[in-house]
């Protein structure tokens, strides 16, 4: 599996988001207008975190969507849509501070109205890998799961801190 993924490789692409039509699904199709879907949510997604805009964020992630991870070998469990908007509101804002813009998309596998998008991506200072599962509902494609991993925890304000979830 891991060689097949190398094949979707679209490289690492400095101040702009690649586009989504520059990966496929495991079976080499894509429909235009899905594509245009997925590369407005994951605008949304990375946007809203660089610039600290909450209804970027509502409008990449379906209303009951969770986020869980791993961050420096700690796992974080149960963030609502909701409590990762008040954390990107309370985290400094990564274009305020001219932070470097980095999205790099992996792998889209798409399944009908199910897909599960990998992006690497360097935000707060850290660089994440995130699974993104979407599904496409009445509003289009949103974001119903994202998982993450990354090295270290992000430099965040105690009231950030405490929006992440559960711990184990």
């Amino acid at each position: 599996i891991a060689a097949l993924s190398h094949s979707w490789l679209p490289g690492r692409v400095g101040s702009t988001i690649p586009r989504a039509w520059d990966v496929i699904d495991h079976q080499g199709r894509l429909p235009m207008s899905d594509k245009a879907q997925f590369q407005s949510v994951i605008d949304d997604y990375y946007n809203g975190m660089y610039h600290g805009d909450p209804d970027l964020i509502r409008k990449a992630f379906h209303p009951e969507a969770r986020l869980e991870g791993k961050m420096a070998g700690q796992a974080f469990y149960g963030m609502s849509r909701d409590n990762f908007c008040k954390f990107v509101t309370l985290m400094p804002t990564p274009a305020d501070t001219d932070d470097p813009r980095d999205c790099k998309f992996e792998v889209l596998d798409q399944t009908g109205d199910q897909a599960v998008l990998k992006i690497t991506d360097y935000i707060f200072g850290v660089w994440f890998v995130d699974y993104l599962s979407m599904l496409n509902t009445a509003e289009g494609w949103r974001v119903v799961n994202k998982t993450d991993y990354a090295d270290e925890i992000p430099n965040a304000p105690e009231g950030a801190k405490e929006l992440l979830g559960s711990t184990e």
